[in-house]
């Protein structure tokens, strides 16, 4: 089973932290301001039927322009009323969705980090637009039928009040309103989810295809690439015709069901007045109620599609932030030249029989370097990320000094190390941006890093110097001085764990120089530098050589004892 200290925290099979939810559940008192004013306004709501009584059947009646004037100013301060409350709710839901906003912003944002770092598949941005997607939806007005859902109770009795006959007939289309949002819910919800997951899927795979374009443009495959994008996206238009389609029916349903209301409410009154049972001020009121009774339902079946694709998005970001990692423990006791340890680590990944790395013993020891060799698919690159703590299937223990490193903080133990992968990236930030990690720029430090790797003459060449913009597209840097802006990156700050992995894939012979310099300086400093290489010149700066063949590592040979046999023929390789 894997170790606890090494892996993701994981959810329990099937349940899923509502953490949206909980985060809302936070602004209860916020929430209860919204319920409080959305029963002022649904009371006041009252008051055009009040008034429009008054009118017909006293009004009317007396002709006393008095008594106009006072029902009219009632009518005033009450409408005034309603339109305050309905202003300070609607200001108070764009404050919380804002402010959740805001709160899983930090935490989203780790998530989708740790996402990709897992290398699960999928597009980095669309945690922040379900978001984006969420908090649309609470600030928007369809928010607001939820709560005024049940004063639907108090129109439907203030219904039987004009007379029971228009009690039933409310009480029949609000069921019948009830019942197609529950029947658009089955039918609309689950052919809606389909098409928006094969529309996602469609955008990933064109995203992941364009980011080897270069490739795809050399070898001609634009054609072909085409041929497999318009297959998809067929295959994905016809699924949204299909729930457009459901979509339609079951909007022009509802259409027609509210129309038939409203004709069928006046011409209930109109029998009521002409069988003397009603007045002409009651049966025009009774229009009006019946739409304020059912206002919120229709609200609910309109907005059901906006409804669903917030709820479908709010289950992505709380699936996404369920599988985030726990915070580290901040050690105090860091910075410093530790000894890091493997004991009886295996590394493996979905889908793979056979693990990647098989029950690794190693220990490192400041002021080493190590070289890991072996032939390809051995497990070398793995091993550089498991020795890192940025491998996530990982069992057995990886300690640091003596704490496993899933336990320390990364930010803190991320200063205290450096890594230059095999397949690096610069930011699309400044040459010091790039050198100080995104951090502050301390211009002594930068500088040290940057003539440690060889490369500080080379930027002061560059247009602009450390302030030159790196972008994909820039054409100013050769592969070789990439990797060498890389490895000043990595060794920025005097980092007491080095790992690099084929850092002189694209040296030439200054560059190869530069780096075997920066190799020793690092050694003399204390640092523990493991070096993961295919060739043989960086084996004669090494204390020791660990032969890896699938995934299980030989005899390990120390400085002295012909290293350079390792590359081709690993040694006493045990099961």
């Amino acid at each position: 089973m894997p170790n606890p200290t090494l892996t993701a925290h994981a959810s329990l099979p099937g349940v899923q932290k509502k953490h949206v939810l909980r985060t809302l559940a936070l602004f209860r008192r916020e929430l209860g301001l919204v319920a409080l004013f959305s029963s002022v306004a649904n009371l006041m709501m009252l008051a055009p039927t009040l008034y429009m009584l008054q009118v017909y059947d006293r009004v009317m009646m007396s002709r006393s322009e008095v008594t106009l004037t006072a029902v009219s100013l009632i009518a005033l301060i009450l409408l005034s009323a309603l339109a305050f409350s309905e202003w300070l709710r609607s200001r108070i839901v764009v404050r919380i969705g804002l402010k959740i906003d805001l709160r899983l912003s930090d935490p989203l944002f780790r998530a989708t980090f740790h996402q990709q770092l897992r290398g699960d598949a999928g597009n980095p941005t669309q945690a922040f637009a379900d978001l984006a997607t969420v908090r649309q939806w609470i600030t928007s007005q369809a928010v607001f039928a939820f709560f005024d859902a049940p004063w639907t109770l108090l129109y439907v009795a203030a219904m039987f009040m004009l007379h029971p006959f228009l009690g039933w007939v409310t009480v029949a289309f609000v069921l019948n309103l009830g019942l197609l949002a529950l029947l658009s819910s089955r039918k609309i919800v689950g052919v809606k989810e389909e098409a928006s997951e094969e529309e996602r899927e469609v955008n990933a795979f064109v995203h992941s295809k364009l980011r080897n374009a270069e490739v795809i443009e050399a070898h001609g495959m634009v054609g072909h690439l085409k041929q497999r994008w318009l297959a998809r996206q067929r295959e994905s238009i016809a699924i949204n015709e299909k729930a457009n389609d459901t979509e339609l029916k079951m909007s022009s349903l509802t259409r027609e069901v509210t129309l038939l209301k409203q004709s069928l409410a006046l011409g209930a009154g109109a029998i009521l007045v002409i069988q003397g049972e009603l007045t002409i001020g009651a049966m025009i009121a009774a229009n009006l109620l019946m739409s304020r009774a059912t206002s919120p339902l229709d609200t609910m079946v309109g907005s059901w599609r906006s409804f669903m694709t917030a709820w479908a998005a709010m289950r992505r970001v709380d699936a996404l932030l369920d599988g985030a990692p726990k915070p580290a423990v901040r050690d105090l006791q860091l910075p410093g030249y530790r000894i890091l340890e493997l004991r009886n680590v295996s590394a493996t990944a979905p889908g793979r029989s056979r693990p990647i790395l098989d029950n690794v013993n190693l220990t490192l020891s400041p002021g080493e370097i190590v070289a890991i060799v072996g032939p390809s698919g051995s497990g070398k690159s793995t091993l550089g990320k498991v020795l890192l703590g940025v491998w996530p299937e990982v069992s057995g223990s990886v300690l640091y000094g003596g704490h496993p490193i899933a336990a320390l903080d990364r930010e803190q133990f991320g200063a205290e190390i450096g890594y230059l992968p095999q397949d690096y990236e610069l930011f699309d930030a400044s040459v010091a941006d790039n050198i100080v990690r995104l951090g502050t720029i301390d211009p002594d430090k930068m500088i040290a890093a940057a003539k440690l790797a060889g490369v500080h003459d080379t930027v002061q060449r560059l247009p602009g110097g450390y302030n030159a913009i790196l972008r994909k597209q820039n054409s100013f840097l050769s592969g070789g001085q990439r990797q060498l802006l890389a490895m000043a990156r990595a060794v920025y700050g005097q980092p007491s764990l080095l790992v690099l992995d084929e850092p002189n894939a694209n040296l030439d012979e200054e560059g190869e120089l530069a780096l075997s310099r920066a190799l020793t300086t690092l050694r003399e400093q204390g640092a523990t530098v493991v070096v993961i290489t295919h060739q043989n010149n960086l084996l004669d700066l090494a204390d020791r050589v660990v032969a890896l063949k699938d995934g299980i590592v030989g005899r390990q040979i120390n400085q002295g004892e012909q290293p350079r046999m390792a590359l081709n023929n690993p040694p006493d390789f045990t099961a």
